[in-house]
């Protein structure tokens, strides 16, 4: 996704609109809208964190500072999108711990996304969790938090 979102970036930077203030203002807007779900504490929306990463590496991408942009957008991606490799797939194992009846939920406190069970769940959902989670490296607990969080609680 990092590549598509190199591309398109440069397509709008290139082109005459919109201009600075309108990308300014857009972001503006994007980043008013994901204060007001992160504060309901509401899953948030892929299309919106893959919006704000194109708008601000196309602002980045216009004032010319490429190694700027990268890095943007890198950072706004990284934290909020879920690890997806060959070997694990954060997102399908959110959904089999779901499937099972699993209630926990992930909440963004300062620099780290902490998993709570507040609800209780059924016994399958327990030993699955009990059982593969304790097994995953630190990179891919980080992933299950985050997929936690953009799933919301059902």
């Amino acid at each position: 996704m990092p590549a598509e979102v190199d591309a398109i970036a440069q397509a709008v930077a290139s082109a005459k609109w919109p201009d600075g203030y309108t990308l300014w203002r857009t972001l503006k807007n994007l980043d008013d809208e994901l204060f007001l779900i992160e504060r309901a504490r509401a899953p948030v929306p892929m299309r919106l964190l893959r919006m704000r990463a194109i708008i601000s590496k196309t602002r980045a991408f216009r004032r010319g500072d490429q190694s700027r942009a990268e890095t943007l957008a890198s950072s706004q991606l990284s934290r909020n999108e879920p690890l997806i490799t060959p070997a694990f797939d954060a997102v399908d194992f959110v959904d089999q711990y779901r499937a099972l009846g699993g209630m926990r939920e992930a909440s963004d406190w300062c620099d780290s996304i902490e998993i709570n069970q507040w609800n209780e769940e059924t016994p399958e959902a327990a030993a699955f969790w009990n059982q593969r989670f304790p097994r995953l490296s630190h990179v891919q607990r980080e992933a299950v938090a985050a997929s936690l969080m953009l799933r919301g609680r059902y």
